[in-house]
């Protein structure tokens, strides 16, 4: 079963050469089934000489750079989609931190609660210092926690305080500052 699967993946084209493995390392693609008619013309291996066979292995080379070289700025696009052009947050901001990497903390069943029903953010933290290379931020945590207190920014969400004239009923504490 094994070498059907390996044939199979060596006689697929790749989508970022638009080569099979095949063709770049045996130049050329075998045929699974045999040809109903013959259509091929009578040439000899001997008729055939080094040089263009070396000119033709070179011509796929150049293709195959230039496909890589292609799905490389393809990827890149796609890439950048996500990235931020500035850093948005400062020293002293307060965030919320996603628990989708740390729902450890939450799974402690002793409250009754299941996981699907575990707060999204958890927070607010103060921001104590600032990587924009990294896109890491540290943030002010509980000294008891096990966790790290560096975050990636996609990992973030900026802290809104509430409007307390627009929304009375939603009154929440402000946040108590880290101890200095």
């Amino acid at each position: 079963m094994l070498p059907h699967i390996q044939f199979q993946i060596m006689n697929s084209i790749k989508k970022s050469t638009k080569f099979t493995p095949f063709q770049l390392q045996f130049r050329r693609t075998p045929h699974i089934l045999s040809p109903l008619t013959i259509a091929y013309p009578s040439a000899s291996r001997e008729a055939t000489s080094a040089c263009e066979i070396i000119d033709c292995i070179q011509i796929d080379i150049v293709d195959v750079k230039n496909n890589l070289l292609l799905a490389k700025n393809t990827q890149l696009v796609q890439v950048n989609k996500h990235r931020m052009d500035s850093f948005s947050y400062k020293v002293g901001d307060w965030i919320w931190i996603d628990t989708d990497n740390h729902r450890c903390k939450f799974k402690d069943n002793t409250k009754g609660r299941t996981i699907k029903l575990m707060p999204c953010y958890d927070g607010p933290f103060s921001v104590t210092t600032i990587n924009p290379q990294a896109s890491t931020i540290t943030v002010w945590w509980p000294t008891n926690s096990r966790l790290f207190p560096t975050f990636h920014i996609r990992h973030t969400k900026s802290y809104c305080d509430n409007n307390n004239l627009r929304y009375p009923t939603h009154h929440r504490e402000p946040p108590t500052p880290p101890p200095a």
